[in-house]
């Protein structure tokens, strides 16, 4: 029987697995037209957005979920991230203009890519789909090895 959780420190060991959905791809795309409006590949998406292309409470909650596809990227300034701007990627728009094929599912550990699905999908069959978010969560439990090599070093 597997734990959840970490039975020295109560940290959670669950792998999730994050699926591209139409309201990922949604707002992926309104953050790709804000930034063509913008002019320049930098922008908040919680308050920089034009008029029209806001994004919902939904997207603006998942948004974050778009860079485990590399799709965006938190924006950098002498190494340290800005906060709350975001661009979007070669990757990204290579996706959106149909150029790319992603994995259909990424999975996390603690924040951090894992795994990729060996499925790959293109933008196309989210071209018209109403757009929705995942409402359950598939997830993994790491086992000891992973647990041990993402440990931080002792300090003293």
């Amino acid at each position: 029987m597997s734990t959840t959780h970490c039975p020295e420190c109560g940290a959670s060991l669950k792998k999730f697995w994050h699926r591209l959905t139409p309201g990922l791809v949604r707002a992926l795309y309104k953050f790709a037209r804000g930034i063509g409006q913008h002019g320049r590949n930098e922008l908040n998406p919680h308050t920089e957005m034009p008029e029209g292309l806001t994004l919902t409470f939904n997207e603006r909650g998942n948004f974050t979920k778009l860079r485990f596809f590399a799709l965006v990227a938190k924006v950098r300034v002498n190494g340290h991230h800005t906060t709350g701007k975001w661009l979007l990627t070669k990757r990204g728009s290579d996706f959106l203009h149909g150029r790319m094929a992603i994995p259909k599912r990424v999975q996390t550990y603690r924040n951090e890519v894992v795994a990729h699905d060996p499925e790959t999908i293109t933008v196309h069959p989210f071209i018209r789909q109403a757009p929705w978010f995942e409402q359950t969560f598939d997830f993994d439990v790491a086992d000891g090895e992973v647990f041990v090599r993402r440990q931080q070093p002792a300090l003293f």
